[in-house]
């Protein structure tokens, strides 16, 4: 298996470690699984055209790196504004997205799996504050896919880098501000020490479901005992995952701010009013061309609805109840 996770970002790498063991354990040590993490076989961007070259097996990582290969794979990751991970599994479960998923992924030879999801996940890390939406004018900032195009459409200049290179970058000043993940991981990454502001809610990400990618062929040259012990394993550790992270971040936004001065801040209202409002302008744009991909985002727009519907008599009206 290789990952999108540098090994010493240990929150992730587990994870992936983690979804090893059950499939080894489920086999009952039949099947063993050697992870590498990113960079030490294969770069982070560079997983999926290795499954379908034969040069490894599975994969974990996210399905919006691939982006440039297909507007689709963003919609099994997540999406500005969108769902969030108990809704994103109902729908890929029970709203038809794993078999939109599965025709994605036939055609670049890949059976994907969702193996994980981070929660909601922070705003970003700024080496300096923001007050308004026009602190945002020129800022270099690592966001990726969806969430960077929020960011350009409010005059940041938004580029893709890999995690061994983001703390180099904030430290030279090639970069204003860096998106990682949540603050259990960005404090096990070493974010705090490269920036001392960090901001929430993470509108861009808010519940990010991690892929896990099957080489096709040898997908279909499992037996269905195979084939069930690596998607029992998957949804285990899709269970598993956001528990884990809800308990770490807790913890870490606590030291965080004690020991080491970090300033947890909400987004100004102005930057998230004008996020929201560009957001479906963006997506629709990025589907524009894509024929496939606007089935996808039909189907997710769909489901979301439906379940906006239910959570007004649900989590939302709980939420409100609670903290009235």
């Amino acid at each position: 298996m290789v990952t999108a996770w540098p090994r010493e970002m240990k929150p992730m790498h587990n994870t992936a470690e983690r979804l090893a063991s059950r499939i080894t354990a489920m086999s009952d040590g039949k099947i063993t699984v050697d992870v590498l993490g990113a960079g030490e076989k294969i770069g982070a961007f560079e997983t999926l055209d290795a499954l379908a070259a034969g040069a490894a097996d599975l994969s974990h990582g996210t399905s919006y790196y691939w982006t440039k290969k297909s507007p689709a794979f963003a919609f099994f990751a997540t999406i500005p504004f969108g769902m969030m991970a108990n809704e994103h599994n109902a729908w890929l479960e029970h709203g038809g997205g794993q078999q939109l998923w599965d025709e994605l992924g036939e055609r670049f030879g890949v059976k994907p799996l969702a193996g994980g999801n981070t929660g909601v996940q922070s705003a970003g890390w700024f080496r300096d504050p923001l007050r308004t939406r026009r602190d945002l004018e020129g800022l270099v900032i690592r966001f990726p896919s969806l969430g960077g195009e929020l960011f350009r459409t409010l005059g940041a200049v938004p580029k893709l880098t890999a995690a061994s290179e983001l703390k180099a970058l904030l430290d030279s000043g090639d970069l204003d501000a860096a998106e990682w993940i949540c603050p259990w991981v960005d404090l096990e990454f070493g974010m705090h020490l490269h920036a001392k502001n960090c901001y929430y809610p993470g509108v861009h990400e808010p519940g990010h479901t991690l892929e896990v990618n099957v080489s096709l062929q040898k997908w279909n040259n499992y037996d269905d005992a195979t084939r069930a012990i690596i998607m029992n394993a998957c949804q285990a550790e899709s269970a598993a995952m956001p528990n884990e992270f809800a308990a770490q971040n807790a913890a870490a936004v606590g030291k965080l701010s004690r020991n080491f001065g970090v300033k947890f801040l909400p987004l100004p209202n102005d930057i998230v009013r004008a996020m929201r409002h560009a957001a479906p302008g963006i997506i629709e744009e990025f589907v524009a061309e894509d024929t496939f991909s606007k089935r996808v985002h039909a189907s997710y727009n769909d489901f979301a609805r439906s379940l906006g519907r239910w959570s007004e008599f649900s989590e939302r009206a709980y939420w409100r109840a609670r903290f009235t």
